[in-house]
């Protein structure tokens, strides 16, 4: 039997340490939020899914993969997460059809450090991404993301996703200067960014506030 933990995400702030410690023991953990507290994000990782691309929720907007290999923790999910509930919150004041998204891959936009969504898709949501995979023999590690759901809903959608569990303490495992490279590619990040706190938070600050001009 999986392992799960619980994480709060505050109003003030996203850091709490001590639930973002353990939920990196397990394979999956639950996220709440203070702002959303009716809320409840369940985020699992999975190693070895075949054909992601196939996996994607195209017909429920609470579920939704995305690329493990570009996110570097459990926080950097949950302040993407809290990004689009509050995206949903105006664009359904607003009336408008951003809403229409789905709240699972407006977390897969939000997560990104692009604004572009047809970038954003194809790298993280795996939009288009086995094209030439036809086999199926392309191994990726995803993250799965389950909002408002029952805990046999999100089985059900991790037996469709299907791959083998990870300690979700792999996010935040030493990058080689290869992967680093992309991610300062990817998050338009500068080494000194990283230096003069850590991966973790020049990503959650890129995230953060790139919706805000």
């Amino acid at each position: 039997t999986e392992s799960s933990t619980v994480m709060t995400l505050l109003p003030i702030s996203s850091n709490n340490t001590s639930d973002k410690d353990k939920s990196s023991d397990s394979s999956s953990t639950t996220i709440r939020f203070g702002l959303h507290p009716s809320c409840v994000l369940n985020v699992a990782l999975r190693s070895n899914v075949a054909r992601a691309s196939e996996k994607q929720n195209k017909d429920d907007g609470r579920f939704a993969i995305l690329n493990a290999k570009q996110i570097v923790s459990v926080a950097h999910v949950s302040v993407a997460a809290n990004a689009a509930l509050m995206r949903r919150d105006y664009y359904e004041s607003e009336k408008r059809d951003d809403a229409k998204r789905g709240i699972a891959m407006d977390t897969v936009l939000c997560v990104a450090g692009s604004t572009h969504v047809g970038n954003v898709m194809t790298s993280f949501g795996f939009r288009e991404k086995e094209e030439t995979d036809n086999d199926g023999s392309q191994l990726h590690s995803v993250i799965v993301l389950g909002f408002d759901c029952t805990r046999n809903e999100m089985d059900d959608y991790l037996s469709v996703v299907g791959g083998k569990p990870v300690s979700l303490c792999y996010l935040e495992r030493e990058r080689t200067e290869e992967e680093l490279k992309e991610l300062l590619k990817t998050y338009k990040m500068t080494r000194e960014e990283i230096n003069m706190s850590s991966l973790e938070e020049a990503v959650i600050t890129r995230v953060a506030t790139k919706f805000i001009t």
